[in-house]
C-alpha cells in the first residue's frame, strides 16, 4: 500500500490596511503571483487611522488563530502613529509603514523613486502618468509581478521595520512579502 505525504499546511496571516481600496486591490492581485507554497493571508480595510486599524486587528484576531498578523498603514500627518505602534507592541501586531504613502511602495513596482519630502500627490500623479493608476483604483497593467524589484528599490531606500515610521520616501512592505515567503 502506498503511504500518503502529508501536507504541510501553509501559515495564515491577516492583513489590516488603511486603504480600502488600492491596498486591497494590491492584496488580492499579489495573492495571484505568490507561489502555491507561499502563506496565505486574509486582507480587509479600514479606512481610518493607525490606531482604529490596530485595533480593528486585534479584535479581527479573536475571530480565527492566525500566525502572524500585520497593519498597513501611511506616515501622513497622523496623530495616533505612536500610539498605534504602542498597542501593536503590547498585542504581538506588525505596524508597516509607508512613508508618506502606499503609492511609494506601488511606484517602486515600476521604477526607483527617491525623492525626499515626497508628498502622496506626487506619488499618484507619476502612477497616474504610467497608466498604472486611476484615482484609487489599480489599472489591470499593473506589474504586481515586479514585487521583488519592489522590494529591492525598498531595501536600497533604507530599511524600516515594523513598528517604526522610516524616512520619506520609505516603506516596511518588504516585510510582509518576508513573512508570505517564509
Amino acid at each position: 500500500m502506498r503511504r500518503r505525504r502529508q501536507r504541510r499546511e501553509r501559515p495564515h496571516g491577516l492583513v489590516v490596511t488603511e486603504g480600502k481600496v488600492t491596498e486591497i486591490q494590491y492584496l488580492e492581485q499579489l495573492r495571484q503571483v505568490l507561489p502555491r507554497t507561499a502563506a496565505t493571508f486574509t486582507a480587509c480595510g479600514d479606512g481610518t487611522d493607525p490606531l482604529r486599524v490596530v485595533k480593528r486587528a486585534v479584535k479581527e484576531r479573536t475571530r480565527r488563530d492566525y500566525d502572524w498578523v500585520v497593519c498597513l498603514v501611511d506616515c501622513d500627518e497622523h496623530a495616533t502613529l505612536e500610539e498605534a505602534f504602542a498597542l501593536a507592541r503590547r498585542e504581538g501586531v506588525e505596524v508597516l509603514v509607508s512613508n508618506p504613502c502606499f503609492e511609494v511602495w506601488l511606484l517602486w513596482h515600476q521604477e526607483d523613486w527617491r525623492r525626499p519630502g515626497s508628498t502622496a500627490r506626487q506619488l499618484q500623479d507619476r502612477l497616474t502618468s504610467l497608466k498604472l493608476m486611476k484615482g484609487k483604483n489599480l489599472l489591470g497593467k499593473f506589474p504586481v509581478g515586479n514585487h521583488e524589484a519592489a522590494r529591492k528599490r525598498a531595501k536600497a531606500a533604507g530599511t524600516v521595520s515594523a513598528n517604526c515610521r522610516g524616512p520619506n520616501p520609505s516603506t516596511a512592505l518588504p516585510a510582509l512579502l518576508d513573512l508570505l515567503q517564509s
